[in-house]
């Protein structure tokens, strides 16, 4: 899943899009509209967009912290 703040470049790509994750190919759409409509198993943040050989490739990573706010914005208390 993308969040909703990935929308507003994500979808005005016209190019193909290739999705990276892990440093494999792991999804190709034909821009990233399609990209960002997709449905993905895990919660991503993206790392690293670079276009090369008229494709755009987005580097995700995944995203490990979903819950490190409560519901009015304040941070969780860690104690490690």
């Amino acid at each position: 899943m993308m969040t909703y703040r990935l929308q507003e470049f994500v979808s005005k790509i016209s190019s193909p899009t290739v999705l990276l994750i892990d440093g494999k190919e792991q999804f190709y759409f034909e821009n990233g509209d399609k990209a960002y409509q997709a449905e993905y198993e895990k919660y991503y943040l993206v790392s690293e967009i670079r276009a090369h050989a008229d494709k755009v490739y987005i580097t995700l990573v995944e995203n490990k912290r979903i819950n490190d706010t409560n519901w009015c914005g304040e941070q969780e208390v860690s104690f490690f």
